[in-house]
């Protein structure tokens, strides 16, 4: 038992210190202010739209108050749960494991931004460096795409994925020629491979 409570103490506090550590760069990131290539103007942030079909947002402190508050209120939410555990209050122990593993599964989406950077990609809560990046692909949303149909302003327009790594892709899209021919220009100047349809 007393091993046990041990682990999960372990556990617990590894989780811990990774919200607190990804709250805190994502922070050092916002107020580093650095320069986005693009999308600049609102205009071209309305171009693009995140994986729930929502319009990315710039990254700059002003505009993610909000969204810092939230993930602030869920870390405090997940030491207060942890504290409770900790100190022996009664739990279903595998239900309230699950509960803390939520701000782990949607943190990266959370605060739904898209910039490029001289340094990188910047998606979601995380800076992704150009030699992380390795390739991209635009694909038409026509009658066949899973997309099609959802949105008038979507039918054929385009989706960008961006595979980083060898097991992660990010998935945006494209509601602009004008947005697809400047990042695609960003993309190839930082040497990322451009795959075919």
């Amino acid at each position: 038992m007393f091993l046990l409570k041990l682990l999960t103490a372990i556990v617990l506090l590894v989780l811990i210190a990774y919200l607190i550590h990804r709250y805190i760069s994502i922070i050092r990131l916002l107020n580093k202010n650095e320069a986005v290539l693009f999308p600049k103007q609102d205009k071209e942030f309305e171009t693009i739209l995140s994986y729930n079909q929502a319009v990315v947002t710039q990254p700059k402190f002003e505009k993610q108050k909000l969204n810092l508050v939230i993930m602030g209120v869920i870390i405090i939410i997940v030491i207060i749960i942890s504290v409770f555990i900790l100190t022996g209050y009664s739990f279903n122990f595998y239900s309230i494991i699950l509960l803390l593993l939520v701000p782990f599964l949607y943190m990266e989406r959370f605060m739904n931004l898209f910039a490029f950077t001289k340094e990188g990609l910047w998606s979601g809560d995380r800076l992704i460096r150009w030699e992380k990046i390795i390739e991209f692909q635009l694909i038409r949303i026509n009658m066949n795409h899973k997309y099609y149909g959802y949105s008038k302003n979507i039918n054929d327009k385009y989706e960008l994925k961006i595979k980083i790594g060898k097991l992660r892709k990010l998935s945006y899209i494209i509601t602009s020629d004008e947005t697809k021919d400047h990042i695609t220009e960003i993309l190839k100047n930082n040497a990322v491979a451009e795959v075919g349809e």
